[in-house]
């Protein structure tokens, strides 16, 4: 993918994040454990235009966690915290986020 109508390490963070994998088992269909991403739910997904510096914030964990990954280290406290920043942009309640978390992830 190549765009330059959108940071593509933000768009990274945001389609790996719990919030978007919730909307895929929800709206798109799965295979075994795996999602099966046809075109139309991938061009349903709700992506968030968010200001610059919330796009950097995601974009640089994003690196990070790249970072980790090529070092085989563990990322998951990144991943946390890109999943807390896109509950925010989404703004979704102490409720919803339980949903989310509750998920089989």
């Amino acid at each position: 993918i190549k765009s330059k109508r959108i940071n593509l390490k933000y768009l990274t963070g945001i389609l790996n994040s719990k919030m978007i994998k919730f909307w895929l088992l929800k709206k798109g269909k799965m295979q075994g454990n795996a999602f099966q991403i046809d075109k139309e739910p991938l061009f349903e997904i709700p992506i968030y235009k968010p200001i610059e510096n919330e796009i950097n914030k995601i974009a640089t964990l994003v690196d990070k966690i790249i970072i980790q990954k090529e070092q085989g280290k563990d990322s998951k406290d990144n991943e946390r915290k890109i999943d807390e920043l896109v509950y925010k942009l989404y703004d979704l309640t102490e409720a919803e986020i339980k949903i989310v978390e509750g998920v089989w992830w």
